[in-house]
């Protein structure tokens, strides 16, 4: 009989103890609080004000704010779904969201709905999850969205948090300072650590204050070019990328600008010579054979290719001296003083002009007499150019336009001229 109602009595109190759900340690919003070392202090929404110590535990339920004092030691755990050990000082708080629940059956023994915990100070804390998708909020406006894992956060000094993720699934951190200025996610992987900073702040982007147009411009100028310099630029196509002699012997390096080989000009001095007689024997060379043999003095011989030509005795001819006409009582010595201190082997001749030899320069010669020097812009050294009207001193990135006669005709970029020294002769007139 008593073993009778005493049954009952169990049977009748045995829905006292379930009527409240969150009671059950596996229950979604409640978490568990063990002090190992120092102690902690527990704010739960709508109930009183706790302080654990060294050796505690309890429970808490719903939102919950936590303060750990310095040199502490506290794990929190939600049974099946994640915990957390911390090192203080550090203050955080948690709670559940439920529209995140992750949880695949009704009868599963844990749950798995998310846990959002919010860490507004931090030093030291070891995170690792069992079951469902958490997302952390940590100083400096970072978000850290946490899957099955393990991850180690440690407060730095000159900085907010530096994160070691030691496996699992990878870690997605975003930064929420300035939802105006989204910047992308970080992704870390495994084995991977990250340094958390206050990123920089961008510019402002004024382009919605800028003024409206008031009517549309073309941004390039008119066409200017001549009939002539037409004539010029097309008759060139085909013929730039046509490297010629370098004064390195090394050929064209990349970067630099072909020189196109340009036209050999005579110059205003006649010469009159006198030719002179050769022999019949003589042997040519097919580089000879081009050239027009002058005229032979003497008997008048039958080339067979099995006959052999008697040798006749030379008649020589003395040469004339060459006429110069009108020509100015210059000297025909190379003087450095005229150059600008240049040695001849540092100058290129270009008809009437003499141009500082440079792998950095180019020299265009078109049809009309006129030519194009071309300073890169990668040139260390300014370039010289000397002209029967005039010396000019080219700056890296400067081209210049010269005339026939080496009169400048336009110029762009920096440049600076000087007069030419008296009676000094162009390059062809010097010995």
């Amino acid at each position: 009989m008593l073993k009778s109602v005493l049954w009952l009595s169990l049977a009748c109190a045995t829905p006292s103890f379930a009527q409240d759900a969150s009671d059950s340690p596996t229950h979604p919003e409640r978490a568990r609080v063990e002090v190992h070392k120092g102690r902690c202090v527990l704010l739960a929404e709508g109930k009183v004000e706790r302080t654990l110590r060294s050796g505690a535990t309890g429970d808490t339920a719903g939102r919950t704010h936590a303060e750990i004092a310095a040199g502490s030691e506290v794990r929190l755990s939600w049974p099946g779904r994640a915990s957390v050990y911390v090192w203080g000082p550090a203050s955080l708080q948690w709670s559940t969201d439920p529209t995140t629940s992750t949880t695949d059956d009704a009868t599963s023994t844990f749950s798995s709905e998310s846990l959002t915990i919010q860490f507004f100070d931090i030093a030291w804390c070891d995170f690792e999850v069992r079951r469902g998708q958490h997302r952390l909020r940590l100083p400096g406006h970072w978000r850290c969205d946490v899957e099955n894992g393990a991850t180690h956060f440690r407060g730095l000094p000159q900085g907010p948090v530096e994160v070691r993720h030691h496996a699992g699934s990878p870690l997605t951190l975003v930064w929420e300072g300035d939802l105006s200025k989204p910047r992308p996610p970080v992704t870390v992987y495994s084995g991977s650590s990250v340094r958390l900073d206050m990123p920089t702040t961008s510019p402002d982007d004024r382009s919605s204050k800028a003024p409206s147009w008031g009517q549309s411009q073309w941004p390039w100028r008119e066409q200017a070019d001549t009939d002539d310099e037409i004539r010029d630029r097309v008759a060139l196509q085909g013929r730039t990328n046509q490297p010629g002699s370098w004064p390195s012997g090394e050929g064209p390096q990349r970067g630099t600008m072909a020189r196109v080989p340009e036209f050999t000009e005579r110059t205003g001095v006649k010469v009159d010579v006198q030719p002179e007689t050769m022999r019949i024997g003589d042997t040519q060379s097919p580089q000879s054979q081009s050239t027009p043999m002058s005229p032979y003095t003497g008997r008048t011989a039958v080339q067979n290719p099995g006959t052999t030509l008697p040798e006749l005795p030379p008649t020589r001819v003395q040469p004339k001296q060459p006429k110069v006409q009108d020509a100015p009582a210059v000297s025909r010595t190379f003087l450095t003083d005229q150059w600008g201190g240049l040695g001849r082997h540092q100058l290129e001749s270009s008809g009437v002009m003499a141009i500082e030899r440079s792998q950095h320069v180019e020299i265009r010669l078109f049809s009309s007499g006129r030519r194009k020097v071309f300073v890169a812009s990668e040139c260390s050294t300014s370039i010289r150019c000397f002209g029967p009207n005039g010396d000019y001193t080219l700056e890296p990135g400067t081209v210049a336009v010269f005339e026939k006669d080496g009169s400048l005709k336009s110029a762009y970029g920096d440049y600076e001229a000087s007069e030419t020294p008296t009676n000094r002769p162009t390059l062809g007139e010097l010995n």
